[in-house]
């Protein structure tokens, strides 16, 4: 009985090792691993031009891209709610593999707020495949206070995921105007 037990083990044993070559060549992982790090975040004054892009998604039911002259002016947390205040966040994502496609996710989690429709939105999404010769992308992400039923006070967060994985997410307060 004993014996019996000896090979089962050692067959269970290398069963596992003789398949661990092949899985590892049929995942193959970039050679280079990403690092995403939050550069700048804070009160933000945009600077366009900004080109409109339609997006039910979006509680406007748009969002926007520009050539990045936004600046940041004050690097705190705390975000008047008012209309027109706009806030957000500059990032940088490192290691990419020249030639390998990444997934961006950029995502906006805010208190509930209602549509002119009558529609509730408590988060935003929006994901673009990005490639990088250079092995690097700085991104600007902000949110702007642009219309009335926008302005909704309480925890804010906006975050940034890489090919699925969250890699940051900084909170805001939007509270009473100063």
């Amino acid at each position: 009985m004993q014996v019996s037990l000896k090979r089962t083990a050692f067959g269970l044993l290398l069963v596992p090792a003789l398949l661990v070559p092949n899985v590892m060549s049929c995942n193959r992982r970039p050679t280079a691993s990403l690092t995403v790090r939050l550069v700048e975040y804070g009160i933000i004054r945009p600077a366009g031009p900004f080109v409109r892009h339609t997006d039910p998604n979006a509680a406007p039911g748009f969002t926007s891209s520009g050539p990045g002259n936004s600046v940041f002016e004050q690097r705190t947390s705390e975000v008047p709610a008012t209309l027109g205040s706009a806030f957000g966040i500059r990032y940088r994502i490192e290691g990419i593999p020249k030639g390998q496609t990444i997934v961006v996710e950029e995502i906006i989690r805010h208190p509930p707020m209602t549509r002119p429709d009558g529609t509730v939105v408590t988060e935003e999404r929006t994901r673009n495949q990005v490639t990088s010769e250079s092995g690097s992308v700085d991104q600007k992400f902000f949110y702007r206070l642009g219309q009335p039923f926008e302005v909704v006070s309480g925890d804010w967060s906006l975050a940034v995921a890489v090919n699925g994985a969250t890699m940051i997410d900084q909170h805001f307060t939007v509270g009473s105007a100063r």
